[in-house]
């Protein structure tokens, strides 16, 4: 008998638990926060500021100029076609 009175009090305090990540989760995703990863949801409008865009290109320049130093990607000019 008190070992069912003990296994009550466990599933009670799990059951609570859950509960409070539950809303833990509810409330960072409410926030725009991915609750796994703890960082901001971006935003899947599809809309970039001018700011955004420059970045992206940066970027993806970058990139491609380290693949280009490795050897992985070798960048042709539209004159070498």
């Amino acid at each position: 008998m008190l070992g069912d009175f003990q296994n009550s009090i466990q599933q009670i305090n799990t059951d609570s638990a859950c509960s409070s990540d539950e809303e833990e989760i509810t409330g960072l995703i409410s926030q725009g926060i991915d609750p796994i990863f703890t960082t901001p949801v971006k935003d899947d409008s599809g809309e970039m500021t001018e700011e955004q865009k420059e970045e992206e290109t940066e970027r993806l320049l970058d990139l491609l100029e380290r693949l280009e130093k490795t050897g992985i990607v070798k960048v042709l000019s539209s004159d070498n076609q």
